[in-house]
């Protein structure tokens, strides 16, 4: 039997009076944080070990965030490619990618059904003034090698201000191969009255599509005139990757108030997938195919880029692990699943929806049921007269 020395130290430290000084336990309570780190405890949560996303043994959360398996952060719970990392930044224990060692990209959220990394991603910043000009250190990513690529489909480049030009230089994932590419646009105004709210096509602000496979890539601008013409209303440019629909552009956003806005960053999109194989491909290797779970389904990221998995229709929950995708009870979520008024049964992967004892109707999962017209409770009798 294996044992997990954090799961132990855990189960001690919380369970009986064995103490060990200065090593473990929740950050900011007078106990250091080594432990927390390398364990990757969250100390806050409730369910921080053992949940049903999990395999036994595994921290399920950090910092309030759910690490689904093949997610994992200790030696054991994750599947290769995908280990986290947990850790305390000031004092708040914050997920990242293994890959993030410079802490530059938080991340939010991890969706499994749609195999997507939501993180934070930096503005950076070019202004100019009278005597001098401030801008971002240089910034690039770079997760070549690894299981994630920035989401050309739920992705934005995006830049702000009436004398930039801003582009984003990499490489791409191209069937195997990686390829360089460039991506820009420019924005342009010459008074702030030319911008309009919600609109992002040039004046005040532009936006380009990515393409896909981003594995590295930097960004930076230019600008024409050094902000000299546009100086009195728009001191600043400013460049970032962001989740399309998020970000909605306002005429505010050409003052110099945008980046103390969002100076923490803004959301964007990985998608993340298993090896480089088809479904097709993998499934003949069994021993290694992800989709472990009864009742899931592979879908193919192409271009030789891999697979992703979820649970088939009807049901919910992990398809990366045994058993993990469990039938979804309709009738218990009847605001999603219609059956309005009827009677609700549940099936496996799906529901009936019937009409109840003494009604009819034709279509009981939109509609109510009537009630059937009760019978005369005498007969009529005709006599039939002929001449």
């Amino acid at each position: 039997m294996k044992l997990n020395l954090c799961f132990v130290l855990q189960f001690l430290t919380k369970n009986t009076d064995f103490t060990i000084i200065g090593v473990i336990g929740p950050p900011g309570v007078g106990k250091s944080t080594t432990l927390n780190e390398l364990c990757r405890f969250d100390g806050r949560s409730p369910k921080s070990l053992g949940g049903i996303n999990t395999l036994p043994d595994c921290y399920d959360r950090c910092g309030g965030l759910d690490i689904p398996y093949p997610f994992g952060i200790t030696d054991g719970c994750f599947k290769e490619g995908f280990r986290l990392r947990c850790t305390n930044i000031s004092s708040v224990l914050k997920l990242y990618l293994e890959s993030d060692t410079q802490h530059n990209m938080p991340i939010t959220n991890i969706s499994l059904p749609t195999g997507e990394v939501h993180i934070i991603h930096p503005i950076l910043y070019d202004c100019y003034g009278q005597a001098r000009r401030t801008a971002s250190p240089p910034f690039s990513v770079n997760i070549s090698g690894t299981v994630y690529t920035f989401s050309h489909t739920r992705n934005w480049f995006t830049a702000v201000g009436c004398d930039t030009q801003g582009y984003i230089n990499g490489t791409v994932n191209n069937t195997g191969s990686m390829t360089p590419f460039t991506v820009g646009c420019i924005s342009t105004c010459y008074q702030s009255e030319s911008v309009v709210n919600g609109v992002c096509s040039g004046i005040g602000c532009c936006q380009a599509r990515i393409p896909k496979g981003i594995k590295y890539f930097e960004v930076g601008f230019n600008s024409y005139y050094n902000h000299t013409r546009v100086m009195n209303f728009n001191p600043c440019s400013y460049v970032f990757l962001v989740q399309q629909d998020w970000y909605k552009f306002t005429p505010n956003d050409i003052s110099d108030g945008f980046y103390s806005e969002y100076s923490g960053g803004v959301p964007a999109v990985l998608n993340f997938s298993i090896g480089t194989e088809s479904c097709s491909d993998a499934r003949r290797y069994k021993s290694e195919y992800a989709c472990v779970s009864r009742n899931s389904d592979c879908s193919d990221v192409g271009s030789g880029s891999g697979y992703i998995c979820s649970c088939s229709p009807g049901y919910e929950g992990n398809p990366y692990l045994k058993n993990g995708c469990e039938d979804i009870d309709e009738c218990k979520k009847l605001g999603e699943y219609p059956c309005p008024g009827n009677i609700c049964i549940n099936t496996p992967g799906s529901y009936k929806c019937i009409c109840p004892p003494g009604t009819n109707g034709s279509n009981p999962m939109e509609y109510p049921c009537l009630p059937v017209p009760p019978r005369s409770r005498f007969p009529v009798v005709a006599d039939i007269v002929s001449d």
